[in-house]
């Protein structure tokens, strides 16, 4: 017989984020598990008597993203350990941006991570944390059903290009304040796509021979790999957009950061104003290409690629080791080599042209997807997961 769960749930912090919860509440509505969902936006949700007796339930656990409710305290301290209650956060964004939860959590706390690289990182710096599981964020179904040859974009991008940085936080360990550790690390990623931020890092402090210790190996990463990882990501996703627009390919951006002083694009490219979760997977819906750059994720993937398939798309991404378990180059899915955006901007226009191949790899997509990818397989591995801890 199944554990019963009893699961707080919170929102109201970020509309994407709410929009995960909303998908992980359709999968418990539909399979009848009990939860509360707590709006971090009205005190009323978590400052009340239906709240105090839902959590002190057997079988009461909490779930959140990017830990939105963990230091939540009361009289007695933090709600969740004066309650016995375990903490699952599933941490969307590089885990090295929750430093002062995942250091020293204030209760029992179990983390959810999208990429194998950034649990190894969890391990190793913030060994505090009870567990931590691999998790590909999943992508949702919204509009699926329109053929590609009906559909009126060509291409969509579902997302921000990361902004130009301009000035890169102080060294002062360097005898240059970290001018060249920051060239050689950026160039490190360049020529290397498969290796991780922290991994580039660590290798230039280590060739310096600096007397740092692991905490301060931790505290750079922290203060820097987000501004390097940037810069990275911007360099590659600039180049495949301009090779788009020279081929005369029409995409569609829903995101900002885009503009380049050193290249205008032409009237190909099209850049509007975000729009809701929802909102953007209906134009995906209508889409017949979608191109995805990953958060730097090399050995998982985030929910981009499947809300591509999920909604009819071909998705074109560059690869990881989890999509290459089960997404075959040209069979549902296409991938491109970064350091060839010639090459992608070439394959997307064959896809377009030869719409009767595009509609055999997005229709394999979509049901490798559904089979592996979706928000009701990962909530029902979800909850598995913390029956077992129960």
């Amino acid at each position: 017989m199944e554990k019963e769960l009893h699961i707080v749930l919170f929102k109201g912090r970020l509309v994407t984020l709410d929009f995960f919860v909303d998908c992980f509440m359709n999968y418990l509505k539909k399979n009848q598990i009990d939860y509360y969902l707590v709006d971090t936006n009205i005190p009323e949700t978590y400052n009340s008597p239906v709240f105090d007796e839902f959590i002190k339930q057997q079988g009461c656990v909490m779930f959140t993203f990017n830990n939105i409710g963990v230091l939540l305290d009361d009289v007695n301290g933090n709600i969740w350990k004066s309650h016995g209650i375990p903490v699952y956060s599933f941490i969307v964004d590089p885990p090295r941006a929750f430093s002062d939860a995942l250091l020293d959590p204030p209760c029992d706390m179990y983390v959810f991570s999208l990429d194998e690289n950034r649990n190894d990182f969890i391990r190793e710096f913030y060994p505090k944390v009870k567990d931590v599981y691999f998790m590909a964020a999943p992508g949702q179904d919204v509009c699926s059903g329109k053929p590609l040859k009906d559909r009126s974009i060509d291409v969509i991008y579902m997302g921000n290009c990361q902004e130009k940085v301009k000035d890169y936080p102080v060294l002062s360990f360097f005898e240059d304040n970290g001018i060249d550790y920051y060239q050689k690390v950026i160039g490190t990623l360049v020529e290397n796509t498969d290796m991780t931020t922290e991994q580039a890092i660590r290798n230039y402090l280590e060739n310096s021979n600096l007397n740092i210790t692991h905490d301060q190996l931790r505290d750079v990463i922290i203060l820097t790999a987000g501004f390097i990882e940037a810069t990275v990501r911007r360099i590659f996703k600039q180049a495949g957009m301009q090779a788009l627009d020279k081929h005369g390919i029409r995409v569609d951006i829903w995101g900002t950061g885009w503009e380049d002083d050193s290249y205008q694009y032409s009237d190909n490219i099209r850049i509007h104003s975000r729009v809701t979760p929802q909102e953007l997977l209906h134009y995906t819906g209508d889409a017949k290409v979608s191109l995805v750059y990953m958060g730097w994720q090399k050995r998982g993937c985030s929910e981009k690629t499947f809300d591509s398939m999920l909604n009819g798309c071909v998705c074109v991404n560059d690869p990881s080791s989890y999509l290459l378990e089960h997404y075959v180059d040209g069979k549902n899915i296409v991938y491109f080599d970064m350091h060839n955006p010639e090459q992608m901007a070439l394959d997307v226009k064959y896809l377009l042209e030869h719409l009767n191949t595009a509609q055999k790899i997005a229709d394999e997509g979509y049901k490798t997807a559904m089979k592996y990818d979706s928000w009701d397989v990962r909530s029902k591995a979800i909850c598995e997961t913390m029956r077992r801890n129960l």
